[in-house]
C-alpha cells in the first residue's frame, strides 16, 4: 500500500513537471473523427520558413541566485519547439558522473520552470536553448551562466521507505530486510530492520563470509549539514557496524559505528570522521561532498554470527545543535545535585567548573556512612564522549590514604570499566596529569553488555577511591581536575624507542602508570579486546623484576596484534623474548576433544621497506619460558604484497616488533563454533634484540608436582642466598609500606634442614604481604595444605590462596591466630570450615582445583603492641597433600 501511495506521489510530481509550470501550450487542432477514412489524417506540417536569432533573458548572465527562477528566453521567428539546456560544465557534457546535466525538450513557449532542483549547489551553472522547426535548429545567440547559492539546511531526513527499496549486495552473505512499525524507538517513526544469522555468515566463502550489505537511493541535497543522526539497535553475537555514504561522483565514504549490544542507541557521526574506499570502487575528486548524497548504506563486515538490527530517524544535521550532548572538557559545575548519586559513601563534594574534591574522613559520624573499604561519587551525564580515543585529567590526593584511585565508565549498554591509580604513585598535595587511552580502562564487575569498550554514549561517570579501612586514619580529599576528551597520538612519543647494546626493548618494568603502556605500544583494534596490563603478581625475578605485561585477545576474531616501533644501529642477530600462557580450559562439553587451550602466537618484525618477518610458536607453555630466537629463523610472510627483492632482517632496517594472539574454537568435527570468549590473556616480559645464533628455549618458573600425594611447594633449600629467594618470592609493593621484607634464614623447623624464610612486619601496622606464583602440573591434586610456622611474636598469620576460574579471580584464605614463638605445623584441610572467601563468588575448594592457583601468599599482623616494633615470623615446608582424605582436616602440633 505504502509503495502504491509513493508511485503514485511520483507519477503526480511528473505529471506537474510536464505541465511545465509557465506558459500555456498551444491548443492541439480540432478533428472530425466521423469524416476521416482509415489512414487518412496528417499531422500538421512544421514550419519550413527559417528560424530567426534570439537571445536568452532570465536569469541574467552571471547571476547569483539562491532559488531556482523561471527560464526565459526571447522568442525565434518561425519555431515550432525549443530544447532548454541547463549543465554544471560550459560544454554540456552529458553522461559524467561528476557533471550534473539537465534538459527539457518540446517546449511550445519561451520560459520553463523546472519541477525539481539542481544536483549541486555553490557552484556555477551554465544554460543555453535550441530552437527548432521544419527547416533545422537555432541555438540562442550566447550562453549564460548563473551561480546558485546552496541553501544551508538546519536537518534533513533521509527517506527509509519500504524493505523493498533496499537491495542486498549480492555477493556479500544473506539477510532479511523488513519494515517495524511498532514505534521501537518511541520516536512516532518506523524502523528498517535487517536480521542475518549465523548459518548464512559462515559458509565457507572468504570474500562474502561476514559481509552484509544493504543499500537505499538517497538522493537528498544536505548543504549546511555537517553530521549523520540516527537512532539504532543492535542485538546479537560480535559486529562491526559501518555508515557508508556514496557522495555525488560516486565515492564511498564509511564511518565505523560504536555497537553497544542490546542498547537502544543514539548516534551521531561527524561528516570529518567519514574515511574514503578506495578499492574497487569510484575514485573521484577524493573529496567528500556530502553536500548531496546519492546512496545509504549500512555495512556489517567480519560479523560472524546471528544479528538482528533495527535503524530509525536518520537525517543529515548541523552537529552545533547537538554539541550539549558531547563531552570535550567536562564542567562539573554544571550538573545540579539530583543529577549526582553515591556509592557508600557519602562524600563531601565542591565543584567548580574544571574541578572536583570529594572529601572523606577518618571516622564515621551523624552525616556520613561508613566508607566499608571504597566509594564512589557519581555524576549521571546520560552524555556522549566527543571525538578522541583517551581521556586527560589531572588528580591528586590529600592527608589520609586508600590503596588506589578510580575513575570508572558507565556505558549505555551498562558495561562498566574502569583505570585505577594507586596512592603510592602520587605525591601528596601535587597534581599528576594522566593521559589514559580508553583502551587503558579494565573491566569492572560483571558485564551486563557486550563487554566492548565503545566510549561513547556514556551514563555516568564514576570517582572514588578503595582501600580506605581499618586502622589509624585521617581526613583526606581527592581531586580531580581538567577531565577532558583528547587523542592519545597528540601525547605519544614523537620517536620510535632507540635499543642500545644492551638489547632491552621492553620489560615494562619502567611505567610508574599502565597507561603509559598504551601510548608506547600500538594496539589494532580488530580483535575487540586488545588490552595491556602491568602485572605485579604473575611476573617471574622476584622483587628485581617489577612488572610484566599482561596482554589479552578475543577468541574466533582477527588477530590481535601489539606492536612497538623501535629503531637501532647496533648489530644484533637474534630476538629473545619471555612469555607464559594463561589460557583457561573451557568448561563446555563440546570442547572435551580439545587438549591446547594455548593462544596462537607470532611475533613479527616489521622492516622499513615494508617486508614483515614472523615467528611462530607450536604452542605457549604456562610456565615462564624465555625463547631465544636467531633472526634467521623468522619467515618472510608477505612475499606477495613488496614489489622488490625481499631485504633480510639488519638492525638499521628494523621499524617495529609485533605481537599477535589469535584462537579458533572448533567441534569435534572440525567445523568452527565460535565463542567469542575473553581472558585467557598471555603473559610476555624482558623482550630484548640480542646476539644468539641458535634457538633455545628454557623454563623459568618454579614448576609444581605431585609425587605419593606430595606436592611441595617449598622447603626454601635450593637458596644460596638472598637474591636467589627473591627471584620467586616477591615483597608485594602493595602492602606493608616500608617495612616489608623478606630474607633467607638458617632459622628452621626440620633437623638436617639449612633455611627458611624470614618475612618482617611492624606491629600495629597493616599486614604486608609475601607472595610465590608457582605453576601447578596438570597431574597435581590436593585435599589438604600443611606449612610450618615461627613468630617472634603472637602475630596473626594469613594463608591465601588466588584461583583463576572462567576468567574470574577468587582469594581463599585460611588465618592462623596467635602464632607460637615456637615452631608449629599447620595442616588444614581445603574445606569450607577452614577457609574463608575473601573475594569472588562462594566456592567449594576440591583435589584438582590447585591447577588454577595462580599465587600463593602469607600476610601478617599484630596489633597488642603499641610500640610499632619490627618483628619477624619463619616459614618453612610449604606442601599441598592429597593424601588426607577429609576436606575439613584440621592439626595444629608443636615440632620438636
Amino acid at each position: 500500500m505504502k509503495k502504491s501511495v509513493l508511485l503514485m506521489a511520483l507519477l503526480l510530481g511528473l505529471t506537474a513537471c510536464g505541465s511545465g509550470g509557465g506558459s500555456k501550450e498551444e491548443p492541439r487542432p480540432e478533428i472530425d473523427w466521423s469524416t476521416l477514412d482509415d489512414n487518412n489524417y496528417h499531422p500538421t506540417p512544421e514550419n519550413q520558413d527559417p528560424l530567426g536569432e534570439f537571445n536568452l533573458v532570465s536569469p541574467v548572465d552571471h547571476k547569483v541566485i539562491n532559488t531556482l527562477e523561471t527560464f526565459v528566453w526571447q522568442e525565434s521567428e518561425n519555431a515550432d519547439k525549443y530544447t532548454l539546456e541547463i549543465c554544471s560544465s560550459p560544454t554540456f557534457v552529458r553522461d559524467n558522473e561528476n557533471i550534473d546535466y539537465y534538459s527539457r525538450e518540446n517546449i511550445h513557449a519561451t520560459n520553463w520552470t523546472i519541477g525539481s532542483s539542481l544536483a549541486y549547489g555553490n557552484v556555477n551553472y551554465y544554460w543555453r536553448v535550441t530552437a527548432y522547426n521544419g527547416t533545422g535548429s537555432v541555438e540562442s545567440t550566447s550562453t549564460f551562466s548563473f551561480f546558485i547559492v546552496a541553501q544551508e539546511a538546519e536537518e534533513v531526513l533521509f527517506d527509509l521507505g519500504d524493505a523493498d527499496d533496499w537491495q542486498l549486495h549480492p555477493t556479500g552473505s544473506y539477510a532479511d530486510v523488513f519494515v517495524d512499525d511498532n514505534n521501537f524507538f518511541e520516536n512516532g517513526q518506523e524502523s528498517i530492520g535487517v536480521q542475518f544469522k549465523k548459518e548464512d555468515t559462515n559458509q565457507g566463502i572468504p570474500e562474502s563470509d561476514g559481509w552484509v550489505i544493504v543499500t537505499k537511493t538517497i538522493e537528498k541535497s544536505i548543504y549546511g549539514t555537517d553530521g549523520l543522526y540516527f537512532k539504532m539497535f543492535y542485538a546479537g553475537q560480535d559486529a562491526n557496524l559501518v555508515i557508508r555514504l556514496i557522495d555525488r561522483d560516486n565515492e564511498f565514504w564509511f564511518c565505523n559505528v560504536k555497537v553497544s549490544n542490546n542498547a537502544k542507541q543514539e548516534v551521531i557521526l561527524k561528516f570529518e570522521d567519514f574515511i574514503q574506499r578506495t578499492a574497487d570502487v569510484t575514485v573521484g575528486n577524493r573529496t567528500f561532498d556530502y553536500e548531496r548524497i546519492k546512496y545509504f548504506e549500512i555495512v556489517f563486515e567480519r560479523s560472524f554470527g546471528d544479528g538482528l538490527f533495527l535503524i530509525s530517524e536518520v537525517k543529515a544535521i548541523k552537529f552545533a545543535n547537538y554539541q550539549s550532548l558531547f563531552i570535550k572538557k567536562l564542567d562539573f559545575s554544571s550538573y545540579p545535585e539530583d543529577m549526582w548519586t553515591y556509592e557508600n559513601y557519602t562524600f563531601e563534594k565542591d565543584v567548580s567548573e574544571d574541578e572536583l574534591t570529594l572529601k572523606y574522613y577518618a571516622k564515621t559520624d551523624e552525616n556520613h556512612k561508613g566508607l566499608y573499604n571504597y566509594g564512589f561519587a557519581k555524576i549521571n551525564v546520560n552524555q556522549f564522549f566527543d571525538v578522541g580515543d583517551s581521556i586527560k585529567v589531572s588528580i591528586k590526593y590529600t592527608g589520609g590514604k586508600g590503596s588506589t584511585i578510580y575513575i570508572r565508565v558507565y556505558e549505555e549498554d551498562k558495561d562498566r570499566w574502569r583505570y585505577s591509580v594507586p596512592y603510592d604513585a602520587l605525591v601528596e598535595d601535587e597534581y599528576t596529569t594522566l593521559i589514559i587511552p580508553f583502551a587503558a580502562f579494565e573491566k569492572s564487575g560483571d558485564f551486563q553488555g557486550d563487554g566492548k569498550r565503545q566510549f561513547y554514549r556514556i551514563l555516568n561517570l564514576q570517582f572514588g577511591l578503595e582501600g580506605y579501612t581499618s586502622g589509624s586514619r585521617t581526613d583526606g580529599t581527592l581531586s580531580f581536575k581538567d577531565f577532558e576528551i583528547v587523542s592519545k597520538k597528540v601525547y605519544k612519543p614523537e620517536e620510535s624507542r632507540y635499543i642500545n647494546s644492551t638489547g632491552l626493548v621492553e620489560n615494562f618494568d619502567e611505567y610508574k602508570f599502565s597507561c603509559e603502556s598504551f601510548l608506547v605500544w600500538d594496539l589494532s583494534e580488530v580483535n575487540k579486546d586488545e588490552y595491556i596490563a602491568l602485572e605485579a603478581s604473575n611476573k617471574v625475578g622476584g622483587t628485581a623484576n617489577k612488572k610484566a605485561g599482561r596482554i589479552d585477545y578475543k577468541s574466533d576474531m582477527m588477530p590481535a596484534v601489539y606492536t612497538i616501533p623501535i629503531n637501532t644501529d647496533v648489530n644484533f642477530t637474534s630476538l629473545s623474548v619471555m612469555l607464559k600462557d594463561a589460557s583457561i580450559k573451557s568448561g563446555d562439553p563440546r570442547f572435551g576433544h580439545v587438549t591446547n587451550w594455548s593462544a596462537n602466537t607470532t611475533i613479527v618484525i616489521n622492516l622499513i621497506t615494508e617486508e614483515e618477518y614472523k615467528f611462530n610458536f607450536q604452542a605457549l607453555s604456562t610456565v615462564w619460558t624465555e625463547y631465544n630466537i636467531p633472526f634467521e629463523m623468522f619467515e618472510l610472510r608477505n612475499a606477495d604484497d613488496i614489489y622488490h627483492f625481499p631485504n633480510e632482517i639488519t638492525p638499521g632496517g628494523i621499524v617495529s616488533i609485533s605481537i599477535e594472539l589469535q584462537y579458533f574454537y572448533y567441534d569435534v568435527f572440525g567445523n568452527p563454533l565460535p565463542q567469542y570468549t575473553m581472558n585467557n590473556p598471555v603473559y610476555i616480559d624482558d623482550l630484548y634484540l640480542g646476539h644468539d645464533t641458535s634457538y633455545s628455549s628454557s623454563e623459568k618458573e618454579k614448576t609444581i608436582v605431585m609425587k605419593d600425594g606430595i606436592s611441595d611447594v617449598d622447603d626454601f633449600e635450593a637458596y644460596h642466598d638472598d637474591d636467589d629467594l627473591k627471584f620467586f618470592w616477591v615483597e608485594d609493593p602493595n602492602k606493608g609500606a616500608d617495612y616489608k621484607h623478606i630474607e633467607l634464614s638458617n632459622d628452621t623447623s626440620s633437623k638436617g634442614g639449612e633455611h627458611s624464610m624470614a618475612m618482617q612486619y611492624k606491629t600495629k601496622n597493616d599486614s604486608p604481604s609475601y607472595y610465590i606464583a608457582p605453576v601447578f602440573d596438570g597431574g597435581v591434586k590436593a585435599r589438604a595444605v600443611s606449612f610450618d610456622l615461627r613468630s617472634e611474636k603472637p602475630a596473626t598469620v594469613y594463608f591465601n590462596l588466588y584461583l583463576r576460574i572462567g576468567g574470574n579471580v577468587k582469594q581463599v584464605r585460611i588465618t592462623m591466630n596467635s602464632v607460637s614463638s615456637d615452631w608449629t605445623r599447620y595442616t588444614y584441610g581445603l574445606g569450607d570450615e577452614n577457609i574463608t572467601i575473601v573475594s569472588g563468588a562462594p566456592y567449594t575448594f576440591n583435589a584438582n582445583d590447585l591447577i588454577y592457583v595462580y599465587r600463593i601468599s602469607f600476610g601478617m599482623t599484630y596489633s597488642n603492641d603499641t610500640t610499632e616494633e619490627l618483628s619477624m615470623v619463619y616459614l618453612d615446608n610449604l606442601k599441598f597433600d592429597f593424601n588426607i582424605e577429609d576436606y575439613n582436616y584440621k592439626k595444629v602440633e608443636k615440632i620438636d
